[in-house]
């Protein structure tokens, strides 16, 4: 009703103008327009087209304009208009057979009309799912075709607006002495609240952990509380002069390869990927110029597990090499600073979603986790991986296998026609990266040169300069040396080194180190957030471990031992069992 109120005014003139959010570039019609001003570029070349087409309708004249940011598509259209207006709007990118879309609309069709023969012509995998539904008493076998025999109303369970069926509420309260009383009052009520909106899984981890920034009709709010139980988020007005921006890990793992090609220097494929993605940490950046005003860690980090479709390049080993060198140890000894594989990332990145009709939401771009460990014999080749940020994928990351050549010729032009002089928030991603360095990683793609003179100094002084911290074991070699790491850790009297060295078994498997308890009741124990915490501190103070590395707690339990320590316990107590 708000929508075409607002209509119906500015089709009769009582409206001069409208400040509004590109919610009304699509399904409402605002009239005669003699102006458009667009803050920003909206993304994709047919979102302007369509923005800028409000105005000088009927064949009016009219003036539009685009006020650029200090963001890398705007900087770029600053540089070469050319780009912009000469250039045909984007294809839009839609998969027809990701497998959790088809299987959603199989089971609203079953329940609407018994599934026949002829379905399978609609439904390319109806012949693995129909089995599944069956299994799950779902579907009924009747007269050579499948009913319906699930719950009343299928469709019902997905939404029109995101795949995941899990769901989050953002409760709002008018201030934080609201809340406090409220909860005082009647703890665990939402009482006197006010729901403003509902999101996926996914996007609540992303938009709500606590300490978020908000933005909800022009309204900022600061999120204090997730409830994963409940899975409601509390928050309270905010008046700050920063957003926020979630970071963490995020771990790939291939689960199938479909496609595979070499291009110049480099080899893609194209296949199925698993993303454990964990926030861990925000970014609070200014308003206008993106300044990060600092890093705030999560008190419990949130993690997300999930299948999707990914496009993978393999990096030629003299840039693994080089940026390796480049590698800085931070305070903690970790190698990652100055890292300019992440300078790489943002320029593919932000090329990619220039080639394609994607925004930053819709894919992702990730180092396999070997990039940050020099010299280390993984057995696989430092990846980069670009993936669609959602289950089972949309069609983005094939479209990106298809378009490679052209998405790595973007991203060197982007970087390279960027007017700063030695690298910025926009062409590689921040101001500690040198942009000559990324660029020479860039062009090293397509064809092999020596690295710069620059270059080869800055890592003589990396090398120098590290480590902060002497680090004698790599991770590789905690499955080998294990009991002399924990007599290290001994000697230099860190808590938890003598339980450590009671470990029965170490192993190391990729980005995954499996320690193998006593006991099912240690399993348990060791794997309480605190202590597989204190766990990862001494691991990485100790060892040189790979950013996303993953501790998996075993137990193998000896029955003969513990029948007899039972047994003299049950007499102790005088009880049949404990």
């Amino acid at each position: 009703m708000e929508r075409r109120e607002i209509e119906r005014k500015m089709m009769a003139g009582e409206l001069t103008g409208l400040i509004c959010t590109n919610a009304l570039e699509l399904g409402i019609d605002i009239g005669k327009l003699d102006c458009t001003v667009l803050v920003g570029y909206p993304g994709t070349r047919a979102s302007f087209w369509q923005q800028t087409g409000r105005a000088g309708r009927c064949g009016r004249r009219c003036v539009n304009y685009l006020i650029l940011e200090n963001q890398p598509f705007d900087q770029y259209i600053a540089i070469s208009p050319d780009w912009l207006f000469e250039g045909r709007s984007e294809n839009a990118i839609v998969d027809p057979d990701n497998l959790l879309i088809e299987l959603a609309h199989i089971r609203a069709a079953a329940a609407e009309m018994p599934l026949s023969l002829d379905d399978v012509a609609l439904f390319p995998d109806l012949g693995e799912i129909i089995p599944v539904l069956l299994n799950a008493q779902e579907l009924k076998s009747l007269a050579g075709r499948f009913s319906w025999a699930g719950p009343a109303f299928p469709a019902g369970d997905y939404s029109l607006r995101n795949m995941d069926r899990t769901r989050y509420k953002l409760i709002v309260y008018p201030s934080m002495e609201h809340l406090r009383n409220v909860q005082e009052k009647r703890k665990g009520s939402l009482f006197n609240g006010k729901e403003i909106t509902e999101m996926d899984e996914s996007q609540a981890f992303h938009e709500l952990h606590p300490g978020a920034v908000y933005l909800h009709d022009g309204e900022q709010y600061e999120v204090l509380k997730l409830d994963l139980v409940s899975r409601t988020a509390l928050a309270v007005p905010f008046y700050g002069n920063y957003y926020t921006v979630p970071s963490g890990t995020e771990d790939t793992r291939i689960l199938q390869t479909f496609q595979k090609e070499t291009f110049k220097r480099i080899k893609k494929c194209f296949g199925d990927i698993n993303v454990n993605e964990v926030i861990s940490m925000y970014k609070k950046l200014q308003f206008h110029n993106h300044q990060n005003l600092g890093h705030v860690s999560l008190t419990r980090p949130l993690q997300k597990d999930y299948d999707t479709e990914s496009t993978w390049i393999e990096i030629p080993e003299n840039i693994v090499d080089t940026y390796q060198r480049l590698l800085v140890p931070d305070q903690r000894g970790e190698l990652v600073l100055n890292n300019h594989f992440e300078g790489i990332s943002y320029a593919i990145k932000n090329a990619a979603m220039m080639v394609t009709m994607t925004e930053k939401d819709d894919i992702g771009v990730i180092l396999s986790n070997n990039a940050l460990i020099p010299g280390a014999e993984r057995g696989r080749k430092v990846s980069l991986f670009i993936y669609d940020k959602y289950e089972g994928g949309l069609g983005y990351a094939e479209k990106i296998y298809d378009l490679t050549e052209q998405i790595i010729y973007q991203a060197i032009e982007q970087v390279e026609h960027c007017p700063c002089k030695d690298g910025c928030p926009v062409c590689v991603g921040n101001y500690t990266l040198d942009k000559k360095t990324v660029l020479w990683g860039l062009k090293n793609f397509i064809e092999e040169s020596e690295s710069p003179v620059s270059i080869s100094k800055q890592s003589e002084l990396s090398e120098m300069n590290r480590p902060g911290i002497k680090k004698e074991y790599s991770f590789e070699m905690l499955e080998e040396k294990w009991d002399e790491f924990c007599e290290k850790l001994k000697r230099s009297g860190e808590s938890g080194a003598a339980f450590l060295s009671m470990v029965k078994k170490v192993e190391v498997k990729e980005e995954r180190l499996i320690l193998q308890v006593e006991n099912s009741f240690y399993e348990g124990w060791l794997q309480e957030w605190e202590n597989l915490r204190e766990v990862e501190r001494l691991l990485r103070s100790y060892a040189i471990c790979p950013a996303d590395m993953k501790l998996e707690i075993q137990s193998e339990t000896d029955w003969e031992r513990v029948k007899k320590i039972r047994g003299k316990l049950n007499r102790r107590y005088g009880k049949d069992e404990i």
